[in-house]
């Protein structure tokens, strides 16, 4: 169940081992791959958690891309007979703050802001375009 480790994560590895660290393009490879690797490290941690909960005989789908008017992509999918979860992945490090009214997650590192998308507009928007392909393709 643990995911395997993404191309992306491979070929910023692969970079970052033949470039010399005073290369201009160093210190973005280098942040990408950190943000690869921890995104990495948060999937595989998941299955812990779902071990905790003791769900009867979920199913799961790790990195589900589907091809659908416009592609998406979700990063776990469990679902059983009743019901379907998905589970978008974030691996932050520093305390995080979901802005209500920007829809924004905001993280403070180091005493600046950083500034990313809403995780709970990304799964709202992922569900809708879920249900559409699942409602085109007759699943209920």
């Amino acid at each position: 169940m643990i995911p395997k480790t993404s191309l992306k994560l491979l070929k910023h590895k692969a970079l970052l081992d033949r470039l010399p660290e005073d290369h201009p393009q160093y210190r973005y490879i280098y942040d990408k791959w950190r943000q690869f690797e921890s995104g990495q490290a948060g999937e595989a941690n998941l299955e812990y958690y779902l071990k905790q909960a003791y769900l009867d005989s979920p199913q799961f789908l790790n990195g589900l891309r589907i091809e659908h008017q416009s592609a998406f992509q979700i990063d776990w999918l469990l679902f059983d007979l009743g019901y379907r979860v998905i589970l978008e992945i974030k691996n932050y490090t520093a305390p995080i703050y979901f802005d209500p009214h920007s829809r924004q997650l905001i993280r403070t590192k180091a005493g600046e802001k950083e500034v990313f998308p809403d995780p709970l507009l990304q799964v709202d928007l992922q569900h809708a375009q879920l249900r559409r392909f699942l409602d085109e393709h007759n699943f209920e």
